[in-house]
């Protein structure tokens, strides 16, 4: 029994320092490969045509891609790596706590398959491992799931941080 719980220590020791270690090198990519690119009023851009914001209200999907499009946007999309190393990197900035925050895929036909809020193709993922899996009711997707930038499918009334994306 003594010997299960060393082992739990340092196994939990070691998986404190991996996640400190992949901190260091997102906050290191951040900074050299992924600088902030400031639009305006907390926005930033992601790529030529858009600018994203990370909004540290936690709401429901719906209500997340609601104030979104208040604000002239959507959810973000995410279409290859440097969009989505920019989002990452946004988010990292905003909030180094790696809470799960909503972007926008969401699925259409229970699991099947995913889209993004504003319409554009959904052909660039960063799932989490066994991720989308076909638990009832997840239907939106989250990211910082278990690990800093992956993705999972959840509840979409699970109250979270979200990016909205729109053009500038």
């Amino acid at each position: 029994m003594r010997s299960a719980v060393v082992t739990a220590v340092v196994l939990l020791l070691v998986l404190v320092h991996i996640q400190a270690d992949l901190k260091q090198r997102i906050r290191h990519n951040c900074k050299t490969l992924y600088p902030a690119k400031p639009c305006g009023d907390g926005w930033y851009r992601i790529d030529v045509y858009r600018c994203a914001k990370y909004f540290k209200t936690a709401r429901t999907f719906r209500d997340a891609d609601n104030n979104c499009r208040h604000v002239r946007g959507h959810l973000v999309s995410m279409h290859n790596s440097v969009e989505y190393s920019q989002v990452l990197c946004l988010a990292f900035r905003a909030n180094q706590r790696k809470d799960h925050f909503w972007i926008g895929g969401r699925s259409k036909y229970l699991w099947h398959s995913f889209q993004w809020t504003d319409k554009t193709p959904f052909e660039f993922e960063r799932w989490a491992f066994l991720q989308p899996d076909k638990e009832p009711g997840e239907e939106c997707v989250e990211m910082n799931y278990e690990t800093w930038g992956y993705w999972n499918n959840a509840v979409c009334s699970g109250r979270k941080y979200y990016v909205c994306a729109r053009r500038m």
